[in-house]
Protein backbone atom coordinates (compact mmCIF):
# COMPACT_ATOMS: atom_id res chain seq x y z
CA UNK A 1 0.00 0.00 0.00
CA UNK A 2 1.43 3.35 -1.04
CA UNK A 3 1.48 5.91 1.77
CA UNK A 4 0.53 9.56 1.27
CA UNK A 5 3.39 12.02 1.61
CA UNK A 6 3.62 15.48 3.07
CA UNK A 7 5.01 18.21 0.80
CA UNK A 8 6.69 21.14 2.52
CA UNK A 9 7.54 24.31 0.64
CA UNK A 10 10.08 26.57 2.32
CA UNK A 11 11.19 30.08 1.44
CA UNK A 12 14.63 31.40 2.28
CA UNK A 13 14.74 35.17 2.00
CA UNK A 14 18.24 36.63 1.69
CA UNK A 15 18.61 40.40 2.11
CA UNK A 16 21.81 42.25 1.22
CA UNK A 17 22.00 45.96 2.03
CA UNK A 18 24.08 48.24 -0.19
CA UNK A 19 26.77 50.49 1.31
CA UNK A 20 25.01 53.68 0.25
CA UNK A 21 24.30 55.57 3.48
CA UNK A 22 21.89 58.10 1.94
CA UNK A 23 19.73 55.80 -0.21
CA UNK A 24 20.55 52.26 0.78
CA UNK A 25 19.27 49.64 -1.63
CA UNK A 26 18.28 46.16 -0.61
CA UNK A 27 18.94 43.26 -2.89
CA UNK A 28 16.51 40.53 -1.92
CA UNK A 29 16.56 36.97 -3.19
CA UNK A 30 13.75 34.53 -2.52
CA UNK A 31 14.68 30.86 -2.78
CA UNK A 32 11.81 28.37 -2.77
CA UNK A 33 12.62 24.81 -1.76
CA UNK A 34 10.56 21.64 -1.61
CA UNK A 35 10.81 18.60 0.61
CA UNK A 36 8.72 15.44 0.79
CA UNK A 37 8.40 13.64 4.12
CA UNK A 38 6.26 10.86 5.49
CA UNK A 39 2.75 11.94 6.42
CA UNK A 40 3.44 11.31 10.13
CA UNK A 41 6.75 13.20 10.32
CA UNK A 42 6.63 16.34 12.47
CA UNK A 43 7.51 19.57 10.69
CA UNK A 44 10.51 21.48 11.99
CA UNK A 45 12.55 24.37 10.70
CA UNK A 46 16.18 23.33 10.59
CA UNK A 47 19.01 25.82 10.01
CA UNK A 48 20.78 23.26 7.81
CA UNK A 49 18.25 24.21 5.08
CA UNK A 50 20.26 27.43 4.66
CA UNK A 51 23.12 25.30 3.29
CA UNK A 52 21.04 24.63 0.16
CA UNK A 53 21.66 28.18 -1.11
CA UNK A 54 24.67 30.48 -1.10
CA UNK A 55 24.76 33.99 0.30
CA UNK A 56 27.38 36.40 1.65
CA UNK A 57 28.20 36.30 5.36
CA UNK A 58 26.81 39.84 5.76
CA UNK A 59 23.36 38.90 4.45
CA UNK A 60 20.25 38.93 6.59
CA UNK A 61 18.32 35.71 6.06
CA UNK A 62 14.92 34.35 6.99
CA UNK A 63 13.48 30.88 6.71
CA UNK A 64 9.75 30.27 6.51
CA UNK A 65 7.40 27.46 5.69
CA UNK A 66 5.17 28.70 2.88
CA UNK A 67 2.91 25.71 2.40
CA UNK A 68 2.31 22.18 3.66
CA UNK A 69 0.04 19.79 1.84
CA UNK A 70 -0.63 16.12 1.35
CA UNK A 71 0.38 14.26 -1.79
CA UNK A 72 -1.86 11.22 -2.26
CA UNK A 73 -0.71 8.09 -4.14
CA UNK A 74 -3.32 8.76 -6.85
CA UNK A 75 -1.95 12.27 -7.55
CA UNK A 76 -0.23 12.54 -10.93
CA UNK A 77 2.97 13.96 -9.41
CA UNK A 78 3.16 11.37 -6.61
CA UNK A 79 6.08 9.51 -8.27
CA UNK A 80 8.15 12.74 -8.34
CA UNK A 81 7.53 13.35 -4.65
CA UNK A 82 8.17 9.71 -3.78
CA UNK A 83 11.55 10.00 -5.50
CA UNK A 84 12.29 13.22 -3.59
CA UNK A 85 11.19 11.56 -0.33
CA UNK A 86 13.45 8.55 -0.98
CA UNK A 87 16.41 10.83 -1.72
CA UNK A 88 15.93 12.62 1.62
CA UNK A 89 16.86 15.86 -0.14
CA UNK A 90 15.45 19.37 -0.01
CA UNK A 91 15.55 20.89 -3.48
CA UNK A 92 15.53 24.48 -4.66
CA UNK A 93 12.89 24.77 -7.38
CA UNK A 94 12.64 28.53 -7.89
CA UNK A 95 14.61 31.68 -7.08
CA UNK A 96 13.75 35.28 -7.78
CA UNK A 97 15.59 38.55 -7.19
CA UNK A 98 14.26 42.00 -6.47
CA UNK A 99 15.93 45.29 -5.65
CA UNK A 100 14.10 47.78 -3.45
CA UNK A 101 14.72 50.98 -1.52
CA UNK A 102 12.01 50.16 0.99
CA UNK A 103 12.49 47.11 3.14
CA UNK A 104 8.81 47.15 4.09
CA UNK A 105 8.03 46.13 0.48
CA UNK A 106 9.79 42.83 1.04
CA UNK A 107 7.45 39.87 1.49
CA UNK A 108 6.81 36.46 -0.03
Amino acid sequence: MMQPLKRIIYCIKVIIKSDDKVNPMYHVTYHYLVQAVSISEPIKLDDSIYNKVSFPKTAIRYLDIVEIDEIAPEDTDYADYLSLFQSGDIQVFYSKDIVTYQLNEVHH
